[in-house]
């Protein structure tokens, strides 16, 4: 597991890093959840998959300042910064207020999803 920093206007956002494989998994905690909830999932996923665990804002190690959004388009671009040169279509992983997030984006940008994986999510109704 490998924890990093990437840098958002003034703020920076915390990610973590779980396995070596060459498919990529973006995956987005719950309310109050941290991205090293993920972290359960490396021995299981970790030859097959990387996992990418964002930090939300205003959890754990992500430093936010300011009145800046971020917005589901900003999102995909610090996504698409973290990714770099892996070009292959991404799983996205999401749990409760994380599954809003990773919805949103696989609204956004079908074309770059391969699979949605969703658990108990916030945001679908109906």
């Amino acid at each position: 597991m490998n924890s990093y920093f990437i840098g958002f206007g003034p703020s920076k956002i915390h990610y973590m890093r779980f396995g070596t494989g060459e498919r990529l998994v973006f995956c987005f905690h719950g309310y109050g959840e941290l991205a090293s909830s993920f972290a359960v999932f490396e021995p299981y996923l970790g030859n097959e998959f990387t996992l990418i665990a964002i930090e939300a804002p205003f959890h754990g190690k992500t430093d936010w300042q300011g009145e800046l959004l971020l917005k589901p388009s900003d999102l995909i671009t610090v996504m698409k910064e973290i990714a770099g040169d892996n070009h292959q279509a991404w799983i996205l992983f999401g749990y409760s207020m994380g599954g809003r997030m990773a919805m949103k984006i696989m609204e956004l940008i079908p074309e770059q999803i391969e699979q949605l994986i969703l658990v108990a999510p916030d945001g679908l109704h109906k």
